[in-house]
């Protein structure tokens, strides 16, 4: 990212944070986010009185923004700097977002759920590709683009 001081962190229980070393203060990425207010009883796991959240979030390459997913396949970019929600989009299955990407020249997103790997363009927040294994069924844990600026590639593992 642009800062070599911030730090994404996507605890097991609770919402994202930015970390910065340099002060150590720590800042929640959904905070503000309404659809996570509205969604926290019915998107959770719940255990005595906590809401247990999954999330899975990255850095844009410029480190401007963070891509944020959640438990029930809303995709969500937020600016780092003002942590102001600026798009975003809905899954078609509405199932926790397990992975995301970003490919190198920023103009697509790659987003890992269960059962599918699914490619949106950046720019319109529109579906482009998906992918999924067609013999097995098997459900992808991690997804990559490939190195070369376009990410002309998709890496799935198991």
């Amino acid at each position: 990212p642009g800062n070599p001081n911030l730090i994404l962190a996507c605890p097991n229980t609770g919402v994202p944070v930015l970390i910065d070393v340099e002060s150590g203060t720590m800042r929640s990425i959904t905070a503000s986010h309404t659809a996570e207010t509205l969604l926290a009883t019915a998107t959770a796991r719940k255990q005595g009185n906590d809401v247990l959240r999954n999330y899975s979030a990255c850095f844009t390459n410029d480190g401007a923004r963070v891509y944020v997913g959640n438990g029930k396949g809303l995709v969500s970019l937020w600016e780092v700097g003002s942590l102001e929600q600026c798009g975003s989009f809905q899954l078609p299955t509405a199932t926790a977002v397990r992975n995301i990407q970003v490919t190198r020249d920023g103009n697509y997103v790659l987003v890992s759920e269960t059962g599918k790997m699914r490619v949106y363009d950046a720019r319109q927040s529109t579906l482009y590709r998906e992918f999924m294994d067609q013999v097995n069924r098997t459900q992808w844990r991690k997804c990559i683009f490939s190195a070369d600026i376009a990410g002309n590639y998709v890496v799935g593992a198991t």
